[in-house]
Protein backbone atom coordinates (compact mmCIF):
# COMPACT_ATOMS: atom_id res chain seq x y z
CA UNK A 1 0.00 0.00 0.00
CA UNK A 2 2.99 2.53 0.22
CA UNK A 3 2.22 3.49 3.70
CA UNK A 4 3.40 1.44 6.39
CA UNK A 5 5.02 3.21 9.30
CA UNK A 6 7.94 2.85 10.26
CA UNK A 7 10.04 2.45 7.29
CA UNK A 8 13.50 1.34 9.11
CA UNK A 9 13.05 -1.38 11.86
CA UNK A 10 15.13 -1.09 15.52
CA UNK A 11 18.00 -3.27 15.37
CA UNK A 12 18.12 -6.95 15.51
CA UNK A 13 19.00 -9.00 18.47
CA UNK A 14 20.32 -12.51 18.03
CA UNK A 15 18.95 -12.14 14.75
CA UNK A 16 15.34 -11.27 15.58
CA UNK A 17 13.63 -8.20 15.44
CA UNK A 18 9.96 -7.57 16.58
CA UNK A 19 8.89 -4.70 15.17
CA UNK A 20 5.03 -2.86 15.48
CA UNK A 21 3.83 -1.47 12.37
CA UNK A 22 0.91 0.19 10.86
CA UNK A 23 -0.35 0.43 7.47
CA UNK A 24 -3.01 3.08 6.80
CA UNK A 25 -4.30 2.16 3.57
CA UNK A 26 -7.01 -0.33 3.74
CA UNK A 27 -6.33 -2.96 0.67
CA UNK A 28 -6.76 -6.85 0.21
CA UNK A 29 -3.64 -8.92 -0.15
CA UNK A 30 -0.88 -6.79 1.27
CA UNK A 31 2.50 -8.09 1.28
CA UNK A 32 5.21 -6.94 3.69
CA UNK A 33 8.69 -6.71 2.39
CA UNK A 34 11.97 -5.71 3.74
CA UNK A 35 15.30 -5.70 2.82
CA UNK A 36 18.65 -5.57 4.43
CA UNK A 37 19.05 -1.45 5.39
CA UNK A 38 22.75 -2.21 3.94
CA UNK A 39 22.84 -4.09 1.05
CA UNK A 40 19.58 -3.84 -0.03
CA UNK A 41 19.69 -7.19 -1.96
CA UNK A 42 19.09 -9.47 1.17
CA UNK A 43 14.66 -9.20 1.44
CA UNK A 44 12.22 -11.39 2.83
CA UNK A 45 8.06 -11.07 2.18
CA UNK A 46 5.44 -11.68 4.56
CA UNK A 47 2.31 -13.60 3.71
CA UNK A 48 -0.53 -11.73 1.98
CA UNK A 49 -3.01 -10.32 4.55
CA UNK A 50 -6.28 -7.84 4.05
CA UNK A 51 -6.10 -4.07 5.79
CA UNK A 52 -9.45 -3.24 6.56
CA UNK A 53 -10.64 0.30 7.56
CA UNK A 54 -10.96 1.49 11.04
CA UNK A 55 -13.51 2.56 13.16
CA UNK A 56 -15.77 5.24 11.99
CA UNK A 57 -14.17 8.96 12.11
CA UNK A 58 -16.21 11.31 9.66
CA UNK A 59 -18.72 11.44 6.52
CA UNK A 60 -17.00 12.49 3.29
CA UNK A 61 -19.23 13.92 0.24
CA UNK A 62 -18.12 12.93 -2.74
CA UNK A 63 -20.68 14.53 -4.64
CA UNK A 64 -21.71 17.96 -3.19
CA UNK A 65 -25.13 19.54 -4.14
CA UNK A 66 -24.31 21.99 -6.55
CA UNK A 67 -27.34 24.11 -6.48
CA UNK A 68 -29.36 26.41 -6.93
CA UNK A 69 -32.22 23.66 -6.74
CA UNK A 70 -36.19 24.62 -6.79
CA UNK A 71 -37.81 23.38 -3.77
CA UNK A 72 -39.20 19.52 -3.54
CA UNK A 73 -37.07 19.05 -6.76
CA UNK A 74 -34.57 16.05 -6.10
CA UNK A 75 -30.72 16.48 -5.14
CA UNK A 76 -28.45 13.76 -5.85
CA UNK A 77 -24.94 13.70 -3.34
CA UNK A 78 -22.83 10.66 -3.18
CA UNK A 79 -21.34 10.05 0.60
CA UNK A 80 -18.54 7.96 2.09
CA UNK A 81 -18.21 6.43 5.73
CA UNK A 82 -14.39 6.78 6.13
CA UNK A 83 -12.01 5.85 8.86
CA UNK A 84 -9.45 8.43 10.31
CA UNK A 85 -7.13 7.77 7.41
CA UNK A 86 -9.44 7.96 4.69
CA UNK A 87 -10.22 4.25 4.16
CA UNK A 88 -14.23 3.33 3.04
CA UNK A 89 -15.47 1.24 5.47
CA UNK A 90 -16.74 -1.25 3.21
CA UNK A 91 -19.00 -2.76 5.90
CA UNK A 92 -20.76 0.04 7.27
CA UNK A 93 -24.69 -0.86 6.06
CA UNK A 94 -26.37 0.92 9.04
CA UNK A 95 -28.88 3.97 8.71
CA UNK A 96 -27.56 7.51 9.35
CA UNK A 97 -29.51 10.57 10.25
CA UNK A 98 -29.44 13.45 8.03
CA UNK A 99 -30.81 16.67 8.20
CA UNK A 100 -30.41 20.32 6.82
CA UNK A 101 -30.38 23.60 7.81
CA UNK A 102 -33.93 24.17 6.56
CA UNK A 103 -35.34 21.38 8.31
CA UNK A 104 -36.78 20.11 5.24
CA UNK A 105 -35.30 17.56 4.22
CA UNK A 106 -36.30 14.18 3.17
CA UNK A 107 -35.57 11.48 1.45
CA UNK A 108 -37.87 9.58 -0.99
CA UNK A 109 -40.43 12.07 -2.07
CA UNK A 110 -41.23 16.08 -1.16
CA UNK A 111 -42.09 16.61 2.62
CA UNK A 112 -42.02 12.85 3.46
CA UNK A 113 -40.21 13.43 6.73
CA UNK A 114 -38.01 10.78 6.16
CA UNK A 115 -34.54 12.07 8.06
CA UNK A 116 -32.81 8.62 7.72
CA UNK A 117 -30.72 7.19 4.55
CA UNK A 118 -28.73 3.40 4.84
CA UNK A 119 -25.53 3.13 3.51
CA UNK A 120 -24.30 0.12 1.50
CA UNK A 121 -20.86 -0.97 1.56
CA UNK A 122 -19.77 2.59 3.43
CA UNK A 123 -21.66 4.51 0.31
CA UNK A 124 -24.83 6.47 0.66
CA UNK A 125 -26.36 6.86 -2.84
CA UNK A 126 -23.67 5.00 -5.03
CA UNK A 127 -26.20 5.27 -7.67
CA UNK A 128 -26.34 8.81 -7.67
CA UNK A 129 -30.39 9.30 -7.67
CA UNK A 130 -31.78 12.25 -6.83
CA UNK A 131 -33.21 11.17 -3.76
CA UNK A 132 -32.94 14.05 -1.10
CA UNK A 133 -35.76 16.60 -1.22
CA UNK A 134 -35.98 20.08 0.53
CA UNK A 135 -38.77 21.88 0.24
CA UNK A 136 -37.41 25.37 2.10
CA UNK A 137 -36.38 27.96 -0.31
CA UNK A 138 -32.67 29.53 1.66
CA UNK A 139 -29.04 30.20 0.75
CA UNK A 140 -26.48 29.05 2.62
CA UNK A 141 -28.34 25.88 2.95
CA UNK A 142 -25.93 22.84 4.17
CA UNK A 143 -26.39 19.13 4.43
CA UNK A 144 -24.78 17.18 7.76
CA UNK A 145 -24.99 13.52 7.91
CA UNK A 146 -24.82 12.02 12.17
CA UNK A 147 -24.01 8.82 13.62
CA UNK A 148 -23.50 9.34 17.44
CA UNK A 149 -21.16 11.72 18.05
CA UNK A 150 -19.66 11.75 13.97
CA UNK A 151 -21.47 14.19 11.91
CA UNK A 152 -20.47 16.20 8.94
CA UNK A 153 -21.74 18.52 6.70
CA UNK A 154 -21.72 19.34 2.78
CA UNK A 155 -20.41 22.64 1.38
CA UNK A 156 -23.05 25.56 0.98
CA UNK A 157 -26.29 25.80 -1.38
CA UNK A 158 -29.26 27.49 -2.97
CA UNK A 159 -32.88 26.46 -2.75
CA UNK A 160 -35.06 28.65 -4.86
CA UNK A 161 -38.97 28.64 -4.51
CA UNK A 162 -41.07 26.40 -6.83
CA UNK A 163 -44.02 27.27 -9.02
CA UNK A 164 -46.73 29.37 -8.56
CA UNK A 165 -49.28 27.64 -5.86
CA UNK A 166 -50.87 30.63 -3.46
CA UNK A 167 -51.53 33.97 -2.44
CA UNK A 168 -51.56 35.48 0.81
CA UNK A 169 -53.71 38.35 1.49
CA UNK A 170 -52.64 40.50 4.61
CA UNK A 171 -52.44 43.84 6.35
CA UNK A 172 -49.46 45.90 5.08
CA UNK A 173 -46.74 44.89 7.56
CA UNK A 174 -48.33 40.99 7.83
CA UNK A 175 -50.95 39.82 9.63
CA UNK A 176 -54.98 40.04 10.15
CA UNK A 177 -56.57 43.03 7.85
CA UNK A 178 -58.18 45.50 10.74
CA UNK A 179 -61.33 46.99 10.23
CA UNK A 180 -61.27 49.94 7.84
CA UNK A 181 -63.80 52.88 6.97
CA UNK A 182 -65.37 53.07 3.78
CA UNK A 183 -63.96 56.57 2.97
CA UNK A 184 -60.26 55.95 4.02
CA UNK A 185 -57.74 53.89 1.40
CA UNK A 186 -55.79 51.24 3.27
CA UNK A 187 -52.71 49.59 2.15
CA UNK A 188 -52.10 45.22 2.00
CA UNK A 189 -49.73 43.06 0.98
CA UNK A 190 -50.16 40.21 -1.75
CA UNK A 191 -47.74 37.82 -1.08
CA UNK A 192 -47.22 34.82 -4.04
CA UNK A 193 -46.32 31.29 -2.87
CA UNK A 194 -45.21 28.01 -3.90
CA UNK A 195 -47.11 25.34 -2.98
CA UNK A 196 -44.39 24.54 0.32
CA UNK A 197 -45.08 28.22 1.30
CA UNK A 198 -41.85 29.79 0.05
CA UNK A 199 -42.29 33.38 -1.36
CA UNK A 200 -41.78 33.63 -5.18
CA UNK A 201 -38.77 36.40 -4.43
CA UNK A 202 -35.90 34.67 -6.34
CA UNK A 203 -34.63 32.05 -9.18
CA UNK A 204 -37.13 31.00 -12.59
CA UNK A 205 -40.11 31.22 -10.70
CA UNK A 206 -39.65 34.70 -9.12
CA UNK A 207 -43.26 36.03 -9.05
CA UNK A 208 -41.49 39.76 -10.15
CA UNK A 209 -41.87 42.68 -12.89
CA UNK A 210 -44.15 42.97 -15.88
CA UNK A 211 -46.98 40.74 -16.32
CA UNK A 212 -47.21 39.66 -12.27
CA UNK A 213 -50.17 41.29 -11.30
CA UNK A 214 -53.59 40.20 -9.42
CA UNK A 215 -57.31 41.02 -9.99
CA UNK A 216 -58.30 42.13 -6.69
CA UNK A 217 -62.12 41.51 -5.63
CA UNK A 218 -63.89 41.60 -2.90
CA UNK A 219 -67.27 40.25 -1.65
CA UNK A 220 -68.62 43.66 -1.44
CA UNK A 221 -67.83 44.62 -4.93
CA UNK A 222 -67.07 48.00 -4.59
CA UNK A 223 -62.88 47.97 -3.97
CA UNK A 224 -60.09 49.75 -6.18
CA UNK A 225 -58.45 48.63 -7.57
CA UNK A 226 -59.32 45.83 -9.34
CA UNK A 227 -56.05 45.07 -11.10
CA UNK A 228 -52.94 45.14 -8.12
CA UNK A 229 -49.33 46.81 -9.90
CA UNK A 230 -46.26 44.76 -10.57
CA UNK A 231 -44.91 42.47 -7.88
CA UNK A 232 -41.77 42.94 -6.62
CA UNK A 233 -39.93 39.96 -5.32
CA UNK A 234 -42.91 37.93 -4.88
CA UNK A 235 -44.61 40.63 -2.97
CA UNK A 236 -47.13 44.04 -3.52
CA UNK A 237 -48.08 46.56 -1.27
CA UNK A 238 -51.40 47.91 -2.63
CA UNK A 239 -53.38 50.74 -1.63
CA UNK A 240 -57.02 49.61 -1.94
CA UNK A 241 -60.48 51.00 -0.87
CA UNK A 242 -64.17 49.46 -0.08
CA UNK A 243 -66.60 51.93 -0.29
CA UNK A 244 -69.60 49.81 0.71
CA UNK A 245 -69.91 49.81 4.34
CA UNK A 246 -70.47 45.91 5.14
CA UNK A 247 -69.57 43.26 8.08
CA UNK A 248 -67.22 40.28 6.78
CA UNK A 249 -65.88 41.90 4.15
CA UNK A 250 -63.04 39.48 2.65
CA UNK A 251 -60.42 40.66 -0.10
CA UNK A 252 -59.78 37.68 -3.08
CA UNK A 253 -56.90 37.93 -4.93
CA UNK A 254 -56.54 35.56 -8.59
CA UNK A 255 -53.25 35.39 -10.87
CA UNK A 256 -54.31 38.08 -13.78
CA UNK A 257 -52.33 35.37 -16.14
CA UNK A 258 -53.27 32.11 -15.31
CA UNK A 259 -56.81 33.19 -13.44
CA UNK A 260 -56.35 29.97 -11.57
CA UNK A 261 -54.06 30.43 -8.49
CA UNK A 262 -55.92 32.58 -5.78
CA UNK A 263 -55.96 33.96 -2.16
CA UNK A 264 -58.12 35.34 -0.15
CA UNK A 265 -57.60 37.94 3.21
CA UNK A 266 -59.35 37.26 6.62
CA UNK A 267 -62.54 38.75 7.08
CA UNK A 268 -63.12 42.58 8.57
CA UNK A 269 -65.70 45.07 8.81
CA UNK A 270 -65.85 48.38 6.97
CA UNK A 271 -67.48 51.03 8.49
CA UNK A 272 -68.98 54.08 6.94
CA UNK A 273 -66.90 56.94 6.58
CA UNK A 274 -67.44 60.81 7.84
CA UNK A 275 -70.76 62.23 7.53
CA UNK A 276 -70.70 64.03 3.96
CA UNK A 277 -74.97 64.14 3.24
CA UNK A 278 -78.24 62.96 3.58
CA UNK A 279 -80.94 61.44 1.87
CA UNK A 280 -84.26 62.51 1.85
CA UNK A 281 -87.22 59.84 0.79
CA UNK A 282 -90.72 58.47 1.51
CA UNK A 283 -91.06 56.83 5.13
CA UNK A 284 -90.41 53.77 4.02
CA UNK A 285 -87.69 55.10 1.12
CA UNK A 286 -87.58 55.81 -2.69
CA UNK A 287 -89.49 58.45 -4.37
CA UNK A 288 -91.92 60.84 -2.30
CA UNK A 289 -95.27 60.87 -4.08
CA UNK A 290 -97.61 63.90 -4.86
CA UNK A 291 -99.10 65.35 -1.57
CA UNK A 292 -101.82 67.57 -0.53
CA UNK A 293 -101.65 70.82 0.70
CA UNK A 294 -102.27 70.78 4.77
CA UNK A 295 -101.96 66.88 4.94
CA UNK A 296 -98.60 65.55 6.95
CA UNK A 297 -97.02 62.92 5.47
CA UNK A 298 -93.96 60.88 6.85
CA UNK A 299 -89.97 61.37 5.53
CA UNK A 300 -87.23 59.85 6.25
CA UNK A 301 -84.00 61.10 6.89
CA UNK A 302 -80.82 59.80 6.48
CA UNK A 303 -76.93 60.62 7.34
CA UNK A 304 -74.74 59.59 4.67
CA UNK A 305 -71.09 59.14 4.01
CA UNK A 306 -69.97 60.33 0.38
CA UNK A 307 -70.53 56.77 -0.60
CA UNK A 308 -74.12 56.54 0.77
CA UNK A 309 -73.09 54.45 3.85
CA UNK A 310 -75.27 54.84 6.78
CA UNK A 311 -74.09 57.46 9.48
CA UNK A 312 -74.93 55.50 12.62
CA UNK A 313 -72.92 58.09 14.88
CA UNK A 314 -75.06 60.63 13.58
CA UNK A 315 -77.19 59.86 16.71
CA UNK A 316 -79.02 61.38 19.72
CA UNK A 317 -78.38 64.71 21.40
CA UNK A 318 -77.40 67.95 18.55
CA UNK A 319 -77.80 65.74 15.82
CA UNK A 320 -80.64 67.39 13.99
CA UNK A 321 -81.15 68.91 10.41
CA UNK A 322 -82.84 72.07 9.03
CA UNK A 323 -85.99 71.20 6.82
CA UNK A 324 -87.17 73.53 3.83
CA UNK A 325 -88.73 73.27 0.84
CA UNK A 326 -89.56 74.86 -2.43
CA UNK A 327 -92.23 76.58 -1.18
CA UNK A 328 -91.21 77.76 1.86
CA UNK A 329 -94.52 76.83 3.97
CA UNK A 330 -93.17 73.38 4.99
CA UNK A 331 -92.94 72.45 8.88
CA UNK A 332 -91.24 71.62 11.13
CA UNK A 333 -88.17 73.79 9.73
CA UNK A 334 -86.12 71.57 12.47
CA UNK A 335 -85.89 67.95 12.37
CA UNK A 336 -85.90 65.56 15.53
CA UNK A 337 -82.76 64.31 16.93
CA UNK A 338 -81.30 61.35 14.61
CA UNK A 339 -81.27 58.02 16.04
CA UNK A 340 -78.16 55.39 14.33
CA UNK A 341 -78.21 57.62 11.76
CA UNK A 342 -82.29 57.98 10.61
CA UNK A 343 -85.32 60.44 11.43
CA UNK A 344 -88.48 59.94 10.25
CA UNK A 345 -90.06 63.33 10.07
CA UNK A 346 -93.81 64.20 9.64
CA UNK A 347 -94.04 66.85 7.58
CA UNK A 348 -96.85 69.36 6.20
CA UNK A 349 -96.71 72.07 3.11
CA UNK A 350 -99.36 74.44 3.40
CA UNK A 351 -99.28 75.66 -0.13
CA UNK A 352 -99.11 74.14 -3.70
CA UNK A 353 -96.58 73.56 -5.86
CA UNK A 354 -95.13 71.79 -9.09
CA UNK A 355 -92.04 69.83 -8.40
CA UNK A 356 -91.51 70.53 -4.53
CA UNK A 357 -88.33 69.72 -3.52
CA UNK A 358 -87.46 69.41 0.38
CA UNK A 359 -84.29 70.22 1.49
CA UNK A 360 -82.21 69.47 4.39
CA UNK A 361 -79.21 70.54 6.03
CA UNK A 362 -77.40 69.89 8.74
CA UNK A 363 -78.05 72.02 12.02
CA UNK A 364 -74.55 71.92 13.49
CA UNK A 365 -75.45 70.69 16.92
CA UNK A 366 -73.75 67.49 16.61
CA UNK A 367 -71.56 65.12 14.61
CA UNK A 368 -72.20 67.35 11.42
CA UNK A 369 -70.52 71.03 9.95
CA UNK A 370 -73.63 72.71 8.94
CA UNK A 371 -72.18 72.12 5.50
CA UNK A 372 -73.90 68.83 5.17
CA UNK A 373 -77.20 68.99 2.99
CA UNK A 374 -79.62 66.79 0.46
CA UNK A 375 -82.48 67.04 -1.33
CA UNK A 376 -85.38 64.69 -1.98
CA UNK A 377 -87.31 63.99 -5.51
CA UNK A 378 -89.56 66.82 -6.47
CA UNK A 379 -93.12 66.09 -6.23
CA UNK A 380 -96.39 68.05 -6.40
CA UNK A 381 -98.63 69.75 -4.12
CA UNK A 382 -101.97 70.22 -4.66
CA UNK A 383 -105.35 71.08 -2.79
CA UNK A 384 -107.02 68.62 -1.04
CA UNK A 385 -110.70 68.21 -2.81
CA UNK A 386 -112.07 66.05 -0.13
CA UNK A 387 -111.36 68.57 2.30
CA UNK A 388 -113.73 71.42 1.46
CA UNK A 389 -114.10 74.17 3.57
CA UNK A 390 -115.82 77.33 2.06
CA UNK A 391 -117.06 78.84 -1.42
CA UNK A 392 -115.72 81.97 -3.02
CA UNK A 393 -117.27 84.21 -4.95
CA UNK A 394 -114.58 85.18 -7.48
CA UNK A 395 -116.92 87.46 -9.36
CA UNK A 396 -119.94 88.80 -7.48
CA UNK A 397 -122.92 89.45 -8.49
CA UNK A 398 -123.64 93.35 -9.07
CA UNK A 399 -127.27 93.37 -10.77
CA UNK A 400 -129.80 94.86 -10.81
CA UNK A 401 -130.51 92.16 -12.87
CA UNK A 402 -133.71 91.63 -15.10
CA UNK A 403 -136.16 88.44 -14.57
CA UNK A 404 -134.97 85.21 -16.59
CA UNK A 405 -131.98 87.20 -17.68
CA UNK A 406 -128.78 85.70 -17.18
CA UNK A 407 -126.29 86.27 -14.51
CA UNK A 408 -122.87 85.60 -14.39
CA UNK A 409 -120.83 84.49 -11.63
CA UNK A 410 -117.36 82.45 -10.81
CA UNK A 411 -117.20 80.10 -7.84
CA UNK A 412 -114.29 78.41 -5.94
CA UNK A 413 -114.91 75.45 -3.89
CA UNK A 414 -111.97 76.07 -1.40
Amino acid sequence: TGTILPVVSGVFTAGVRTENVAITQAQAGVVIDVDDSVTGLITGSSNAFDVQAGVLDHFRFETQPAGPYIAGTGIAVRIWAEDANNNIKTGYTQGVGISDSTGTIGEGAPGSGDTRITFNNGVYNGGLAANLFITQAAVGIQMTVTDGAVNDSSNAFEVQPAVLDSFGVEAQGGGNIANQAADTAFSIDITAYDQYGNVLDVGPNAYDGAGDTVDISDSTGTILPVVSGNFAAGVRTESVQVTLAQNNVSINVVDTATTTVSGNSNNFNVGPGALAQFSVEASGGGVIPDQLVNVSFDIRITAEDAFGNKVVAFDGAGNTVDIADTTTTIVPVTSGVFTAGVRTESVTITAPQVGDVITVTDSAGGLGTGAETGNSNGFDVSVNPAALDHFRFETQPVGPYIAGAGIAVRIYAE
